[in-house]
């Protein structure tokens, strides 16, 4: 078994997400679902979203 190669800490993000705000119309009004949400994605990492929905 090989061992994994430690990741580049100054390397730049692969994805970068800041203030993302998320809305929808149902019949009783707006509903915003995500308000000011901010994370980064780095070379490597695994990343996994969970809502109610």
């Amino acid at each position: 078994m090989t061992q994994a190669q430690p990741l580049p800490t100054d390397a730049e993000p692969l994805l970068v997400i800041d203030d993302l705000a998320v809305e929808f119309r149902t019949d009783e009004g707006v509903v915003r679902a995500v308000d000011g949400a901010a994370f980064s994605v780095g070379t490597g990492e695994i990343v996994g979203v969970v809502g109610e929905s």
